[in-house]
């Protein structure tokens, strides 16, 4: 009688864990295209770029396999763009599903290849590694993609954020893309690390005072 109810307890709370994973996975993509949208007109809530990419983030590295890793990213750039450029429905009506879908390629691209690294190198390599690749990625669809799409990038989401404007001047807009990155992956880092705490806060600490130089 207790082992079956044991077992009946495990494959329960397997199956729990299972379906909160799955949540985890699709609400996530969700919350980071949603906070990263307010960045932008009419809203220009740019602070909310700092953080809008740790949910993106999390999901991607706890992703029980490449296509999920995909699939977070997809998600996350077809709502990204189709909140902020929902707009161009009135210009080109069904071809812009086909837009978003495609710019969408980009975000999943960008957490496919973090998957890969953390599953390769480890949450410290690939998040250390994360701001390089999102600058490289979004470097290639701003400049050397035929279409050249420049908009909707982290670094254009602080237009009303003075100080960083400053300081486009010495890094530019690619520059200012990677450091909200890195911000983000601090604390991503903060969740997911497994050392001690202290340990874990250095790179917390460390963001904050980079932000705090640049406001300064």
């Amino acid at each position: 009688m207790t082992n079956k109810f044991t077992t009946n307890f495990i494959e329960y709370s397997s199956r729990k864990i299972k379906a909160s994973h799955w949540q985890v996975q699709l609400i996530a993509p969700i919350i980071s295209a949603a906070i990263f949208a307010f960045c932008f007109p009419p809203y220009n809530i740019y602070p909310l770029a700092f953080v809008a990419f740790i949910p993106l983030l999390f999901a991607t590295l706890t992703a029980k396999n490449s296509w999920q890793a995909r699939t977070v990213g997809f998600v996350f750039g077809c709502l990204v763009y189709s909140f902020t450029l929902h707009w161009m429905w009135n210009i080109f009506p069904w071809f812009t599903i086909i837009l978003w879908a495609i710019l969408a390629l980009f975000p999943a691209i960008f957490t496919w290849t973090l998957f890969l690294l953390k599953q390769r190198l480890g949450i410290v390599t690939s998040l250390t590694t994360a701001p390089f690749i999102w600058i490289g990625i979004e470097y290639f669809r701003s400049e050397c993609w035929f279409l050249k799409f420049a908009w909707i990038t982290p670094g254009f989401s602080q237009a009303k954020n003075l100080p960083f404007l400053q300081f486009s001047s010495i890094l530019g807009v690619y520059g200012i893309s990677a450091l909200i990155i890195a911000v983000n992956c601090c604390i991503c880092y903060l969740l997911l690390g497994k050392t001690q705490l202290n340990k874990r806060l250095l790179p917390v600490a460390f963001s904050m005072v980079i932000i705090g130089i640049i406001h300064g």
